[in-house]
């Protein structure tokens, strides 16, 4: 299937506006996961140090059914608490002073705990098969002495469900976009290129027995105006060519009408002429016949006129009866007449 260069170029800009749109949503997402997980931390890494500095002595930190109490309000308020723990040092040691989870302690190694004796925030993300979770311990200070720490176990499916929410608004509007950019693209091109693009083929189309095709309308002044513009300039020189050569067309051709009249008689007078040379020839032998049948003819006729005339001479006087002279005359009459003839004949033919 052929594919008109507006589908063309709808299609190549849907591709352009789907790649950009894809490359600029990851990273957008990339850095709003990256922001959140951050913000996460900050919060849980705020919380264990909060809950660390609302312990204020030893004495308090020694008081297990205190501190109980006080875990359970705390997740109570916080449900992304999955699990707190109290620890006291001691000797060198820790030991576990109040739990949310008393049968379950947070694996921390020695050193995790040899960075929280050194007043550091031990902070690192866990990720499960299912959940996932941040894992702090905060030091408990007196003094400026670590006496202790607070081990908690941070969930993160709120932030996870808020990061899928975000995903899914965020490609959400991006499809919206890329969908509403594409229709705009498309509108835009069928105003910018189609229309102009048309209107050059409503011209080409417009040619048709010989003639030159049809002017575009310039209405703008940029590429296509310009391409309009030479394409007027070339139509204006096509029909001035047309016009030059059907002149020339009709001058030959009367030229060649002339030319053909000419001929034409030239034709007549050969064929005439011919025909008199024909006739002529024809003639001529006629003449030759008549020439000869003439002097074969002639002769005796001459020798029977002579004779005749020889006879009426010595027929004596009282012989030449009425009739004997009418009967000399008639021969000599015929004789008159067949000689007329063909003297007559002779001058027909004679060229």
């Amino acid at each position: 299937m052929r594919l008109a260069v507006r589908h063309k170029l709808a299609l190549l800009a849907a591709l352009v506006l789907v790649g950009v749109s894809s490359g600029f949503t990851w990273l957008h997402l990339t850095l709003s996961d990256r922001a959140l997980e951050e913000d996460l931390q900050a919060r849980a890494v705020f919380f264990a140090r909060e809950i660390a500095a609302s312990i204020g002595d030893r004495e308090q930190l020694s008081n297990e059914e205190k501190l109980v109490r006080q875990i359970g309000r705390l997740r109570a308020v916080r449900p992304s608490v999955l699990q707190l723990d109290v620890l006291a040092f001691v000797d060198g040691a820790s030991r576990v002073v109040a739990s949310s989870e008393p049968s379950v302690r947070l694996p921390f190694s020695r050193e995790d705990g040899n960075e929280v004796r050194e007043g550091r925030t031990v902070a690192r993300l866990i990720e499960g098969a299912r959940d996932r979770y941040w894992e702090l311990i905060a030091p408990i200070t007196f003094d400026g002495t670590v006496a202790g720490a607070i081990a908690v176990k941070f969930s993160t499916r709120r932030g996870d469900e808020l990061a899928s929410r975000i995903h899914f608004w965020a490609l959400s509007l991006g499809a919206a976009s890329v969908l509403v950019m594409a229709a705009l693209m498309s509108v835009a091109i069928r105003y910018v290129v189609d229309r102009p693009i048309r209107r050059f083929m409503a011209a080409i189309a417009g040619t048709g027995d010989g003639t030159a095709p049809g002017t575009v309308a310039v209405t703008t002044t940029d590429e296509f105006g310009t391409l309009a513009h030479h394409f007027n300039e070339m139509v204006a020189r096509i029909a001035r060519f047309n016009d030059e050569l059907l002149t020339r067309v009709r001058e030959a051709t009367g030229e060649l009408d002339r030319r053909y009249r000419e001929v034409e008689h030239l034709n007549s007078q050969l064929y005439e002429t011919q025909r008199r040379l024909g006739h002529a020839e024809r003639l001529a032998l006629s003449g030759r016949i008549m020439a000869e049948v003439a002097h074969e003819v002639g002769t005796p006729l001459h020798s029977v006129a002579g004779h005749l005339e020889l006879l009426r001479r010595d027929i004596p006087p009282r012989a030449q009866t009425d009739d004997v002279v009418r009967r000399l005359a008639v021969i000599e009459a015929q004789v008159t007449r067949v000689t007329d003839i063909i003297t007559r004949l002779l001058d027909v033919t004679r060229p």
